[in-house]
């Protein structure tokens, strides 16, 4: 193994998340990506001799080599174009794909297919990779069916933002820990007042908290909305239709009953269109806002979930004031009716 390839990625693969345009329906990609593969299983292409292979890992790493074997030297791949981090990514995005899009442009030979040669690659292209694309143009012996038998990378794993900044926290902590329990006073912190410890903290933990956000960014988002539309939008809607329809023995006025409720309907069903966009703002927010510190990020996540809920709060004081009215006009009626009695009685 050459120096620059520390240990093979196949046990980081996430095999649900690959999969290959134009292979053969029975000689997938999926087949050849196993750590033990199946004996005689190999990578066929349909239609013609173009191929687009999208794995993903399921943490970040480096690349640091890439290894292609193909019992078949000559239906070996010849051009391989690797792009990294497209998600989501067609024949169409690789064929007119600029220069600067693509990581590295390996040209095989057909003895580094024959024989499974690992090929470095532009390391300083491949620090941080959650998926990685490789589009085979054309193979060794021009003919229409390319196909590979083995599949390899070989690098390590890369330390993800996140895992820098609580390594930052867990530094600070320590020299901050030294300094208040007088065990001597660490290098770098003896102009620090100790008033100043708890916001270096809070700042650390704002930033590791920020990085967390920027880094699952998309599903975040997904599992906010979802949870924000059952508990906000679905709920309230099924909880007021509910009250609307059951039980109308116990309406005593149904008319403000019938009013509040088709007020609280409207108001809920438009709230649903502009909380996508609140909760995505508020992402981005909580993102960048971790610089001011956690402190900063609590009391911005308390002013969105008073956004994100103002439609209820509207329902509360629509009802809280109708039902103030009519306690007022029922309690006219009856002093009216109280002196009218007074009155007749006298």
């Amino acid at each position: 193994m050459p120096p620059n390839a520390d240990q093979s990625l196949l046990g980081y693969v996430d095999h649900s998340q690959c999969n290959c345009l134009n292979e053969s329906a029975g000689h997938t990609l999926k087949s050849i990506m196993q750590s033990h593969k199946e004996p005689g299983s190999y990578l066929l292409s349909d239609v013609d001799e173009q191929l687009l292979l999208n794995v993903s890992f399921h943490q970040m790493v480096r690349i640091k080599a890439l290894r292609v074997h193909s019992h078949k030297s000559s239906q070996g791949p010849l051009i391989v174009n690797i792009l990294v981090n497209r998600p989501s990514i067609g024949f169409e995005d690789v064929q007119d794909a600029q220069e600067s899009e693509i990581a590295q442009m390996v040209r095989l030979s057909e003895e580094d297919v024959r024989v499974g040669k690992q090929i470095p690659l532009r390391f300083v292209r491949f620090q941080s990779v959650n998926s990685v694309h490789l589009f085979i143009k054309s193979n060794q012996g021009g003919s229409d069916e390319t196909r590979i038998d083995e599949l390899d990378f070989f690098g390590s794993l890369a330390q993800s933002v996140l895992d820098r900044k609580i390594k930052f926290i867990s530094q600070i902590a320590y020299l901050i820990s030294r300094k208040n329990t007088g065990t001597g006073d660490p290098p770098g912190l003896n102009a620090i007042p100790s008033a100043l410890n708890s916001e270096l903290l809070d700042v650390a933990v704002g930033l590791a908290c920020s990085s967390m956000v920027i880094l699952h960014r998309e599903t975040l988002l997904l599992f906010s909305k979802t949870t924000f539309e059952v508990a906000m939008i679905t709920a309230p809607l099924m909880v007021v239709d509910w009250l609307n329809n059951w039980p109308i023995g116990l309406k005593l006025n149904r008319e403000l009953s019938k009013f509040c409720s088709q007020t609280f309907l409207v108001l809920i069903s438009s709230w649903n269109y502009w909380l996508p966009s609140i909760l995505e703002v508020a992402l981005y927010g909580f993102a960048y806002l971790g610089l001011l510190g956690a402190l900063t990020l609590v009391a911005f996540t308390a002013d969105v979930t008073q956004v994100a809920t103002l439609h209820l709060h509207m329902c509360h004081v629509i009802v809280t004031t109708a039902v103030h009215g009519l306690r007022l006009s029922t309690s006219t009626l009856w002093n009216l009716f109280q002196g009218i009695v007074i009155l007749c009685t006298g």
